[in-house]
C-alpha cells in the first residue's frame, strides 16, 4: 500500500510541476486581454476588424512590423483607442495606443476616398501615416514616462543625490531659473501693491502767476502716509517670489532628473543668445523699467516737467534683463534635452519578449530526493530545471 500512496505522490508532484508550463505554451498564441470598449467602424470598406489584407491594400499602420489585425475601441471615458493584434514567432501579443478623433476622421477619409486618390496622394499617406502614428506612440510614451515620474519625485533625496544628479547636468537648473523668475514677478507685483499703499495726498497748493511762456497755473505739493511703500512690497515680493520659484523649479528639476537620462543631460546643446538677449533687454527689462520708475518714484510736487524717475528706471531695466535672459537659457536648455529625450524614445530598439520554452537545459538537473521527518513519514522532494525564460 505504501509503495502505491508513493507512486501516486509522485505523479501528483510531476503533473504540479509541468503544469504551469504546458498551461502556458498552450496559451502562448493567445492574445493578451483586450482594452475594454465599443468597437468603431472606422469606414463600411472595412468594417469592424481591419486585417492584415485590408492594412496593405491601404497601406495602414505600417508602423507595427508583425500586424496581424486592428480595432477602434471608444472608451467609457469617450475616448479613442487603437488596439493592434501581432505575431511573432507564433505569439500574439497586443499593442494599445491611444489615438484622438481628428487622427481618426482623416484616416475615415483617407480609406473613404482611396480609390480616387492619385499615387503621390497615397505616398504622400504613408509618410503622413508614420508621423501620426509616431506622434500617437511618442505622447503616450511621454505621458506613461511622466506619470511614473511624479510618483517617484514623491521620494525624499539626499544632499548626496542632488549633488550626483547636479554634476551629470549641463545648463542651468529649474530651480535657480524658478528663483530668478520668482523674484523678477514677485518684486513686480510687490512694487504694484505698494503703490497703492504708498498713500499720497496733496498737502498744499501754490498759485503761479506766469510769465512771458506761459499762463498761471497751480502746483501741488504731496505728502506720503507710507511714503517707502513700494520699496518695502518689492523686498518682500521678490524674496517670497523667490522661495516659492526655487522650491518649485526644485520639484520640476527632480521629475527632469527622472525623466532624462545623464548621456542626454550632458549632450550640449546650440545657444541662441540673440533670442535670450531679445526677451530679457527688450522684454523684461523694459517691463521692469516701466514698473520700478513708475512705482519707485515719489515725487515731492506736481512741478510741471519734473518726472525724475531715471535712476529707478534704470535699476529695474537691468535687473530684469539680466534676469530674463538667464532665465529664458535655462529654460531652453532644459527644453532642448527634453526633445532629444523625447526623440530617443522613438529609436527602434530589440522588442523584449517573453519567450517560453520547454527544454532540458541540463538532464541532471532534474531529480526527485526522499526526505524524512522527524515522526518517520517519508516524503519526496523534486528539482527540476526543465525551463527557459527569456526577457
Amino acid at each position: 500500500m505504501k509503495p502505491m500512496r508513493n507512486a501516486v505522490a509522485l505523479l501528483l508532484i510531476w503533473t504540479l510541476a509541468i503544469s504551469p508550463v504546458m498551461e502556458a505554451m498552450a496559451q502562448e498564441g493567445l492574445p493578451q486581454e483586450p482594452e475594454a470598449g465599443k468597437v468603431i467602424v472606422l469606414s463600411e470598406k472595412v468594417g469592424e476588424i481591419i486585417d492584415l489584407e485590408e492594412r496593405n491594400y491601404y497601406r495602414l499602420f505600417l508602423f507595427s512590423k508583425n500586424f496581424q489585425s486592428a480595432v477602434i475601441l471608444q472608451q467609457p471615458d469617450s475616448s479613442f483607442v487603437l488596439q493592434i493584434t501581432e505575431e511573432m514567432e507564433g505569439i500574439k501579443q497586443l499593442r494599445t495606443q491611444p489615438i484622438e478623433r481628428k487622427i481618426l476622421n482623416r484616416l475615415r477619409q483617407y480609406i473613404d476616398n482611396f480609390e480616387n486618390l492619385t499615387p503621390v496622394d497615397k505616398a504622400r499617406w504613408v509618410g503622413l501615416d508614420n508621423e501620426i502614428m509616431k506622434t500617437v506612440i511618442l505622447n503616450t510614451k511621454i505621458k506613461e514616462a511622466k506619470g511614473r515620474a511624479k510618483e517617484f519625485a514623491k521620494e525624499k533625496w539626499t544632499k548626496e543625490r542632488w549633488r550626483e544628479e547636479s554634476l551629470s547636468d549641463r545648463g542651468m537648473s529649474y530651480h535657480t531659473a524658478g528663483g530668478l523668475l520668482g523674484f523678477t514677478l514677485g518684486a513686480a507685483a510687490g512694487m504694484l501693491i505698494g503703490k497703492g499703499f504708498q498713500g499720497k495726498k496733496v498737502a498744499r497748493q501754490e498759485y503761479h502767476e506766469g510769465g512771458w511762456f506761459g499762463g498761471p497755473w497751480t502746483e501741488n505739493f504731496y505728502s506720503y502716509e507710507h511714503k517707502y511703500a513700494p520699496h518695502w512690497g518689492a523686498a518682500v515680493g521678490g524674496t517670497l517670489g523667490a522661495v516659492i520659484g526655487y522650491s518649485l523649479g526644485k520639484k520640476a528639476d527632480k521629475e527632469y532628473y527622472l525623466l532624462v537620462p545623464k548621456h542626454i543631460r550632458m549632450e550640449k546643446t546650440k545657444s541662441s543668445w540673440f533670442g535670450y538677449g531679445s526677451f530679457g533687454f527688450l522684454g523684461m527689462g523694459s517691463g521692469m523699467c516701466g514698473i520700478t520708475g513708475w512705482a519707485l518714484y515719489t515725487p515731492m510736487s506736481g512741478r510741471a516737467g519734473k518726472k525724475d524717475f531715471g535712476p529707478e528706471c534704470v535699476g529695474g531695466y537691468l535687473v530684469g534683463s539680466i534676469a530674463g535672459t538667464m532665465m529664458a537659457a535655462g529654460f531652453d536648455s532644459r527644453a532642448k534635452h527634453k526633445r532629444l529625450w523625447e526623440e530617443s524614445l522613438l529609436e527602434e530598439k530589440p522588442e523584449s519578449s517573453l519567450d517560453i520554452r520547454f527544454i532540458p537545459l541540463d538532464p541532471t538537473a532534474f531529480s526527485i530526493h526522499p526526505r524524512k521527518l522527524p515522526n518517520g513519514e517519508t516524503f519526496y522532494e523534486y528539482r527540476m530545471n526543465l525551463l527557459r525564460v527569456r526577457f
